[in-house]
Order: structure tokens, then sequence, then C-alpha cells
């Protein structure tokens, strides 16, 4: 018989680093060597904030974003996806409440090829109407989908109604169906000349680089770049603490879809260690409190989740999950008996969210797109290069009394915004709140 190898105590593991440059016109540079990643991501984040955009045209961000690879001045039409395809290159964008993200794929040996296509996304887009008038269209049709998805609606009536009706935040990113069908091909093409410039945008590159000219690459591409100075980035509003509760009519809907939200906090608060492994103890993972009882002992739900959201300053907290319409009264009151923490966590649970947090995080940052992504959280918040490894070590210093502490100093079910979507007609009573029709967003 063989001898059983050894088994050795699993190395401590580090996030990359990147080596920090910069473009000709400034902007910088973060480019992470990841040997083996064949896949090469670029993505250059702009902090283009939709508290920005003109209040009658919210989702312009979104439209300009969606558009940028509907062809460009070199590759009009179909020619822009067609030259990406021959490079086996992909490319996207995004808007977010606070930045804008555009992202190409390629192959290592096709990098080179492919930024002067990434550039031309970004920088010469041909925004022509009718593609804007068709993903306007799209936009609509994704407003009425998202109406008649009762999870959907749950959680944005939960961010509308923690954040003030004049904050951006509480409002649809990709904007409502009024703000939307009055966004025109010229809203887009404004919108893209007065926000999309290198200034105080930050480029990250992640792959196997080795034996690439990648900062070369780059600045023949985007180095030339010029545009209009940014103001400094504005920060999302703390959300207020006032509580409130909202029970939606669906009509027709077989289950009830059930949120709860409270303020919350961001990553360079002290507490966020802690609130993330109490979080996870809760109902972060699938043998988390809420999980287990919710789901397995009473059987009133598939699943049930609990989450931090978080914005570059700020953010805030909620309780997810969907349950038969009979049973919502009880599950109601069975979710906020566990919220309220009566036991304390114990040490056995902090131990094994830390383990689960902690450990999964070689395999969570395993890919180049991964990296990136997170190096994207890290720049945009302004963030030390290293800190995810600093966060992974403040984690595994929390302790069940210190998780707990935080957990209750912002965890109050007396105190959270409530919002229920289902068929009210199925429900025995509606704990004495109004229904409300769903919003027309």
């Amino acid at each position: 018989m063989r001898p059983r190898p050894p088994i050795h105590p699993t190395p401590e593991w580090h996030f990359p680093l990147p080596q920090v440059a910069a473009l000709s016109n400034g902007a910088p540079v973060w480019l992470y060597d990841l040997p083996g990643q064949v896949i090469v991501t670029a993505s250059l984040l702009q902090p283009i904030a939709l508290a920005g955009e003109p209040k009658d045209r919210e989702g312009v961000a979104t439209l300009t974003a969606r558009a940028l690879d509907e062809g460009t001045i070199a590759h009009p039409g179909p020619a822009f996806a067609d030259a990406l395809e021959s490079l086996g290159a992909s490319y996207s964008a995004a808007a977010g409440f606070t930045t804008t993200e555009c992202v190409i794929d390629a192959p290592a040996d096709n990098l080179a090829m492919a930024f002067p296509l990434f550039a031309e996304a970004v920088l010469t887009p041909h925004l022509a109407d009718e593609d804007i008038a068709r993903l306007r269209a799209n936009r609509v049709a994704e407003i009425h989908q998202n109406r008649a998805v009762g999870s959907h609606v749950a959680g944005s009536q939960v961010r509308r109604s923690l954040f003030a009706p004049q904050e951006r935040v509480s409002r649809p990113a990709g904007g409502d169906l009024t703000t939307v069908q009055a966004i025109s091909g010229d809203d887009v093409r404004a919108f893209h000349q007065a926000t999309y410039s290198p200034d105080r945008s930050t480029l990250i590159v992640a792959g196997d680089l080795s034996g690439l000219d990648v900062l070369a690459a780059a600045d023949q591409a985007f180095g030339g770049w010029r545009g209009p100075a940014r103001a400094p980035r504005g920060d999302t509003p703390p959300a207020t603490t006032a509580p409130s509760s909202h029970v939606i009519d669906r009509p027709g809907a077989v289950q009830a879809d059930i949120r709860f939200g409270w303020p919350g906090l961001d990553r360079l608060d002290p507490r966020w260690p802690a609130l993330r492994v109490a979080i996870c103890a809760m109902g972060g993972s699938f043998l988390s409190r809420l999980n287990r009882v919710i789901r397995e002992e009473k059987g009133y739900t598939y699943g049930i989740s609990m989450s931090a959201h978080l914005f570059r300053r700020g953010g805030y907290i909620t309780v997810s999950c969907s349950v038969r319409t009979d049973v919502a009264h009880p599950a109601l009151e069975a979710i906020r008996e566990l919220l309220t923490l009566k036991d304390p966590f114990t040490d056995e649970e902090i131990a094994e969210a830390i383990a689960y947090l902690t450990q999964s995080a070689p395999l969570s940052y395993g890919t180049a797109d991964a990296v990136v992504a997170q190096a994207g959280v890290i720049a945009s918040g302004g963030l030390d290069l290293d800190y995810i490894t600093g966060h992974l070590a403040r984690m595994r210093q929390v302790t069940a009394e210190r998780a707990s502490e935080v957990y209750r100093e912002l965890i109050d079910p007396d105190q959270s915004t409530l919002v229920v979507v289902a068929d009210t007609s199925q429900l025995p009573d509606t704990w004495g709140i109004a229904p409300e029709a769903i919003p027309q967003t």
C-alpha cells in the first residue's frame, strides 16, 4: 500500500498587487500579471455618476453604455461585432450609480489588436439614431418585464424607501418609463461628449501578460484621448433610518416576495469586517441561521439570504426571500424572531462564517475577469491596493462577541423597512397596511 501523501496547511492567500503605470494623458493603468490566464480582461472605469443625468432624461447613461458596441465610426453597424469576433474578443459596458465600466476580453495573443477596437467603442462610437431607438424600446420592454417580477418589484421598493426621493439612488439606474421614452439620439450623443473622459478614469488589465507590452498597446489606443475635466466625485447619500412598511398588490402572484431593509455602511467603516461575518452567519451561506430555519426546518421557502449592498460611501442591508402566499404571515414572524438575535452568535457559527468567507477567496478571484472586477471596486472606492488581503486578515480576527455587537447596532427588525409583494386577495390580512399598486418604474 502506498503511503498517504502528507497534508500541509493551506498557505495564506494574498490578492495580487498590480504594476501601476500611466498613459500619456495621465490616466492610471493597473496591470495584473496572472500566469496561465490566457484570456485577458481589460476594464476602463469612469466616475460617471447617475446623479449628473438630466432629471427628465434619466437612463441616458445606461442607453449610452449599451450603444457603444452598436458600431463605431471606423466600424459602423455589424462591422464592429465582426471585427471583435475575428479576434475571439467580446465587449460590454454598463452604467452604475457612481461608475460606468467598459470591458473587453480577448486572448492574450490578440490583445494588441483588440485594444484599438476597445478604444473605438469608448471614444468614437457611431451612436446612430436607429440604434438608440431600438435600445430605447428594449429598455422600455425591460421595465415592463421587471414590473412583472415580484422579486424585482420588492427589491426596487426597498431602495426607494430607504433613500430620499430626491436622491438618484432611490430611482432605477436605467431610468423609468417617462424618462427613457423621452431620450433621443441627440441626448445620447450629447451625454457621451460631455461625460466620457480620461480624467479620473482608471484602466485595469489582468491576465497572462508575459511577453506582452500591454502599456504600449494601451497607450497607443487611449494615450491621445482627451476629454472634459471632471468635478470631484459625488458620494451616495446615506440611507434614511426612518422605517416604513409596504404591501404591494400583484394580482395573480403565486408567491409572496418579502424584503427587509436597513441603512448600511461601506468598506471604509471599521465595522465592515465584523458586519460581513455576522451577515454570513445570519443569512449569507446555505447553513446560516435564516436558511437553516426558514428553509430546512419550516419549509417556507426554497432559499432566504441576507446581503450587504455597498456603494462607494454608504450602503444598505437586505433580507430577501419568496414564500408560498399561504405561509407569508408565519414566515414573517419567524424571520423577525431570528433577526432579533436574542441568542448571540456562537463561536462555532462565527468560525464557520470566517472560514467560508476567507477560504473561498482564492476561488472567487481565480480568473482574470474576477480580479478586474474586484480591482474596479478598489479603484472606484478609493481603497488601498492591498485592501482585499487586509480585509481577509481583519475578518479572521472577528469574534462572536464583536459580530453580535455590530449586528445589533445595525439590524433591528422593529426599525426595518418591510416590503411584501403578493396577491393581496390571497392574504388573510395585510398587517393593517393599505395595499399599493406596483410602481410605474
